[in-house]
């Protein structure tokens, strides 16, 4: 296991003490500052606009998903069928 070094060790406590200040003092932008919203505990602040955006990227990042595994999956099943009617039905050898 090797030894942590006073510089990692520094880092990972300097990454201890901005996430705990950032669930105090949440980041908050230009945006949200004018419009007088207040940002969630935790979480950098976004407009309402900004989360339905990043709502339907994640949606049609999950339907992505979905048709990229039924594609893979698909061309496996096709290739496995091949496979077993080519070992069950050998083709016709011409001599």
């Amino acid at each position: 296991m090797p030894e942590i070094q006073p510089a990692d060790a520094t880092r990972a406590r300097f990454l201890q003490i901005e996430k705990f200040i950032e669930g105090i003092y949440p980041s908050q932008t230009a945006r949200t500052l004018q419009t007088g919203q207040v940002a969630k505990p935790g979480r950098p602040g976004v407009s309402p606009e900004e989360e339905e955006r990043k709502r339907k990227e994640e949606a049609e990042a999950r339907t992505d998903v979905m048709w990229l595994a039924i594609a893979v999956f698909g061309t496996l099943i096709v290739i496995t069928l091949l496979m077993v009617r080519t070992y069950l039905l050998p083709l016709p050898h011409h001599v």
